[in-house]
């Protein structure tokens, strides 16, 4: 099966540059994506000029990063991107930059393990980005549309396995580590995954899309001069489950 793990603004640019790809399930249902502190230091949106911000080079901070920062006194020229190659958690902790653009699951896992505190944290709406699906699965639409059977029994696959690791934690973070001893340590992928089981069911359920929620993600992006229209929502997903 063709298919990946994305963040959900791939799609987007995907359809806008006629990428013959789709979402087939939501992985997360809402925004746990934003700008990170040390603990104990507060965000302050007004004060961020000239600041550095830690950051990616994925669809997703290219996306949210203007989504967001327009709608404040300064722009995303006001201020320093360190782009991380890797994880941006160190390079926040190490004091190398003010603050990181990352989601809390990763960041919590990252700090509450060592530093045994919470880092601040701005995240999705409050700090001014919309309330939207962070990653998703998807499929090469070709391969979808010729195989929907298969494309089904493997998200239900998925979905099964997911609501047994929400309701056994430890036993999952166990059975992945000794899959893939490579994954971190037991700390961190307890702390991430125990952030992580609440992001993942919404208001319809586990892995549900809509019309309403790509129709938002879409105007989000457009409204940021990142696409130049906003398609039908079809064309960013297929129902599959």
């Amino acid at each position: 099966m063709t298919s990946a793990f994305d963040p959900v603004t791939d799609e987007a640019f995907a359809a806008a540059q006629d990428i013959p790809i789709k979402s087939i399930a939501f992985y997360s249902q809402s925004n746990n994506c934003g700008l990170i502190g040390r603990p104990g230091e507060p965000i302050d949106l007004s004060t961020l000029k000239g600041k550095k911000i830690g950051i990616f080079t994925d669809s997703w901070t290219k996306a949210i990063m203007p989504t967001s920062w327009p709608r404040r006194v300064w722009t995303e020229n006001d201020v320093q991107q360190i782009i991380a190659t890797d994880d941006n958690i160190p390079l926040l902790l190490t004091k190398k930059i003010d603050y990181a653009t990352n989601c809390s699951n990763y960041a919590l896992a990252d700090i509450l393990p060592t530093v045994k505190q919470e880092p601040t944290m701005l995240l999705g709406p409050a700090a001014g980005i919309p309330d939207i699906p962070v990653w998703n699965f998807t499929a090469m639409t070709g391969y979808a549309a010729a195989h929907p059977q298969v494309v089904s029994g493997w998200l239900a696959a998925t979905k099964k396995g997911m609501i047994w690791a929400s309701t056994h934690q430890a036993e999952a973070v166990a059975i992945l580590l000794k899959l893939y001893p490579g994954a971190g340590d037991a700390n961190y992928n307890a702390v991430g995954w125990k952030i992580t089981v609440p992001l993942l069911k919404g208001a319809n359920g586990y892995m549900t899309q809509s019309d309403a929620q790509w129709t938002g993600i879409a105007e989000a992006l457009f409204n940021a001069k990142e696409i130049p229209k906003v398609l039908p929502a079809a064309t960013y997903y297929t129902m599959t489950i």
